[in-house]
C-alpha cells in the first residue's frame, strides 16, 4: 500500500525456488512466490509509522534486514521461516541508506549520520564496529570476492574501501573521487552516489548517482 523502494532475490531455507523480497514506505517487507505470484510471508516492525528503505537477506537465507528512512533510525531482523522479529539494532542517528551482507554474514549499514557501522548479526551482544566518514554515507557493498572489503559511498561522490575482516579492520584501503567523472565541480556541486555494486569476480564496481542518466564502472585497484 506505498511505495516499493528495495527488492532482492533469495532462496528460503529448505525451499527449491528463490522468493523476491520487497521492503515498502507502508512498513512492510513481504516475500513473494516467483512462481505463483502471491505474497506467502509478510515481515513487520513492532511499531507503527515505520517506512523501509533499504533491505538485505543473509546468505543463508534465515535473516531478513530492513531498516527505516525516518525516525527512529533503526534496523529491523526478522526470522525468514517464521516472521518473528528477532531484534532491533538501534545505533545509527541519523536515515539509515543502506544495507549489505557480507559472505560471513556480517551486516554492514550507512546513514546520514557519517557513518558505515558493521554488526555481527548471529554474535552474542556484540557491539557494533563504527567507521567514520567525512559527510553522509549513501550506499554500500560488500564485494562477493575479497572477503572483508566494503565499498561505500558518499554525498560528494566519494568512493571508499575498506578492510573489515583483516588485522587492520575499519583501515581505508583506498579511495576513488568521482566527481569529475561525472562532470561536475567538487567544490561547487556534489555528485550523491545513489548505488554500489561490484561485478563477480571483485575487480569492479559499478555506480550510479542521483540525477545522473548513466552508470560507471571502475577497476578497484587500479582505480
Amino acid at each position: 500500500k506505498g511505495a516499493v523502494n528495495a527488492m532482492i532475490f533469495s532462496r528460503p531455507p529448505s525451499s527449491r525456488d528463490p522468493a523476491l523480497y520487497t521492503a515498502s514506505s507502508d512498513g512492510t517487507v513481504r516475500a513473494w512466490d516467483v512462481v505463483r505470484y502471491r505474497n506467502f510471508r509478510t515481515y513487520v516492525p513492532n511499531r507503527e509509522g515505520v517506512s523501509f528503505q533499504s533491505l538485505a537477506v543473509d546468505p543463508s537465507g534465515e535473516i531478513i534486514v530492513a531498516s527505516s528512512f525516518q525516525a527512529p533510525f533503526y534496523i529491523y531482523m526478522w526470522n525468514a521461516q517464521t516472521a518473528q522479529l528477532i531484534s532491533e539494532l538501534t545505533s545509527h542517528t541519523g536515515p539509515i541508506t543502506g544495507l549489505s551482507f557480507s559472505s560471513h554474514h556480517q551486516l554492514a549499514s550507512c546513514s546520514w549520520d557519517n557513518t558505515a557501522r558493521v554488526w555481527d548479526v548471529f554474535g552474542k551482544g556484540a557491539p557494533c564496529e563504527v567507521i567514520d566518514h567525512e559527510r553522509e554515507v549513501t550506499c554500500l557493498a560488500y564485494s562477493p570476492a575479497a572477503q572483508g572489503t566494503l565499498a561505500t559511498g558518499d554525498v560528494m561522490g566519494v568512493l571508499r574501501f575498506w578492510d573489515i575482516n583483516g588485522e587492520n579492520t575499519g583501515t581505508q584501503l583506498l579511495e576513488i573521487e568521482t566527481a569529475r567523472d561525472w562532470g561536475a565541480d567538487k567544490q561547487k556541486e556534489g555528485v550523491v552516489l545513489s548505488n554500489i555494486k561490484w561485478t563477480p569476480d571483485g575487480q569492479c564496481v559499478l555506480v550510479s548517482a542521483k540525477n545522473k542518466s548513466f552508470v560507471h564502472m571502475y577497476h578497484v585497484e587500479q582505480r
